[in-house]
């Protein structure tokens, strides 16, 4: 079966002439990550296409954004490789064009207003920004996590696809700093959160 076949027919042939337009990728579906709903993988030495997969849990038009942002990801290192940011102003403009040159049309009305929102700005993590953060269901809490406040110090965790750094307890909440950004947050400790092993780190 393709992996296209899971979305409507309309659908799954753009997502081909795509494709077909930037080659040497492949998308395939994969099991559920806490961390991150997709991710993008340029081709090397060792692997000559490069590889995009999809958390097989997600509903239908969260996977297809997720397609788009990642695909934007192949379109830019096809033209840039290295040379720019992975969520730079490249990346930037060719998913926001990728998007509305081919794709707005297949999604619902009450998608219109947030995507106009998200796309003056597109951030790495597109569920977690504020404009698109309702679409996205985060799958049921494992109860087996741990929580924030039983975590020491200085160790690094993802809570709501977004990865930081226990720093402090300040009674009910967790100063924590988010590793990409640097920013600090107050989060519940009673949160539930997923460690990141140190050879992820």
């Amino acid at each position: 079966m393709d992996w296209k076949d899971r979305f409507p027919e309309e659908v799954g042939a753009k997502i081909s002439e795509i494709e077909k337009r930037f080659p040497r990728v492949e998308t395939r579906w994969v099991g559920n990550r806490r961390s991150k709903l997709g991710d993008y993988r340029p081709s090397n030495e060792f692997e000559p296409r490069a590889n995009i997969t999809l958390n097989k849990n997600l509903d239908l038009f969260v996977a297809l954004l997720v397609w788009i942002h990642e695909f934007a990801h192949h379109i830019t290192w096809l033209e840039h490789g290295r040379s720019v940011a992975p969520h730079g102003k490249e990346w930037k403009m060719n998913f926001k064009s990728l998007f509305e040159q081919h794709f707005q049309s297949f999604f619902p009305e009450e998608w219109e207003d947030p995507l106009k929102r998200y796309f003056k700005n597109p951030k790495a993590t597109t569920f977690s920004s504020p404009s698109l953060r309702q679409f996205y269901t985060n799958p049921a809490e494992n109860p087996n996590l741990p929580t924030l406040k039983e975590l020491n110090d200085g160790t690094e965790f993802t809570f709501r696809l977004r990865s930081f750094k226990r720093i402090k307890k300040l009674r009910t909440y967790i100063l924590c700093c988010e590793l990409n950004t640097g920013r600090k947050f107050r989060i519940n400790g009673a949160c539930r959160v997923e460690i990141i092993p140190a050879n992820r780190a």
